[in-house]
């Protein structure tokens, strides 16, 4: 009996530990804490900035139709891609009225691999409605991305929210 309930306690504090674990790493991705003024975009429009200034969404006037509440979250473990950045999700889920900009540092905390990106080299954003159509290799719309060497940048626009990927093209 005492075997038996040992047994039920430490199962009970593993499934405890991994839920604060997993809350927490949730927290550590989300955009400036919760309830900040920048997570929120207006149909005037302004700038959602995510992960100490890496990523930098700006919204011109009209992209949204009424006040929006944004999250942005990393996703995807880095190991099981391939992408320039480490892959990031926006939502919820909605198209926008105008194209908006993205720019995302690659030298910090999003990159996946070396610091210095190479000279010349073509990228290409694609943005995804679920984890489900990256494996499925069904990305909802693509770009070209302009590279910013000085300031060590990756800029495009998206036109809807999901899941943000940049690799070679």
């Amino acid at each position: 009996m005492k075997s038996c309930i040992k047994q039920f306690v430490y199962i009970a504090l593993l499934f405890v530990s991994a839920i604060v674990i997993s809350s927490c790493s949730d927290n550590d991705d989300e955009i400036n804490g919760n309830g900040n003024s920048e997570n929120t975009i207006t149909p005037q429009g302004g700038v959602l900035t995510a992960f100490n200034g890496n990523a930098t969404f700006t919204f011109p006037e009209g992209a949204v139709g009424s006040t929006v509440y944004f999250t942005v979250n990393m996703c995807l473990d880095e190991l099981e891609t391939n992408y320039i950045l480490r892959p990031l999700r926006i939502d919820p889920e909605m198209l926008f009225d105008a194209p908006v900009t993205v720019t995302l540092k690659y030298d910090e905390m999003l990159a996946t691999s070396p610091d210095e990106m190479p000279e010349n080299i073509c990228l290409m954003a694609s943005i995804w409605a679920s984890e489900l159509d990256i494996y499925q290799h069904k990305p909802c719309g693509t770009c070209d991305c302009s590279v910013d060497y000085e300031a060590k940048t990756i800029s495009f626009c998206i036109c809807r929210t999901g899941i943000i990927t940049v690799e070679k093209h």
